[in-house]
């Protein structure tokens, strides 16, 4: 099954809201620009948990709100929040532990940058791009032309979400 679907918060200009998506895999990987699945991406089976993705309402940052369930207990996982302008692909943004239940919660929360127009997240859950790897269900379509736009230095060039 490969979803292409995107979760569009709002109309150009309006105030964003947040959408909330569960987690697929196990097998996530993403193109850095278009934020679309790469091929090989598998998101057949629901991963451990959800996430809600966001901008603020005057569009100066984006956010993603990461709850994982039932998932491995005493745990780091590894978060990335990708932007459409490809370029923080390989940056780890966040990490968050899981208890003895397997349950974790983290907020990653950076500027819009100039020339995204979409948000992605994707979870690393073997260590550092250890698979199996999951994402959101769809891409976060950014509401456009709104609020001040910060650029972010570049890391690094790559294709996909997976190095």
């Amino acid at each position: 099954m490969t979803l292409t679907a995107t979760a569009t918060p709002a109309l150009a200009g309006a105030v964003p809201i947040p959408v909330k998506q569960p987690l697929v895999g196990p097998g996530a990987v993403i193109y850095c620009d278009s934020l679309e699945p790469f091929p090989g991406d598998d998101p057949s089976q629901l991963g451990p948990g959800d996430i809600a993705l966001n901008q603020s309402p005057n569009g100066s940052t984006v956010s993603a709100d990461v709850v994982l369930r039932a998932a491995a207990p005493n745990t780091v996982y590894f978060v990335r929040l990708i932007q459409s302008d490809g370029i923080d692909c390989h940056t780890f943004d966040a990490t968050t532990t899981t208890n003895a239940h397997g349950t974790g919660f983290v907020r990653v929360e950076e500027p819009t940058r100039l020339g995204a127009t979409a948000t992605q997240v994707i979870i690393d859950t073997a260590g550092q791009y250890g698979f199996p790897t999951f994402r959101a269900a769809a891409r976060y379509e950014l509401a456009v032309d709104v609020g001040p736009i910060a650029p972010l230095r570049s890391v690094g060039s790559a294709n996909s979400a997976r190095p």
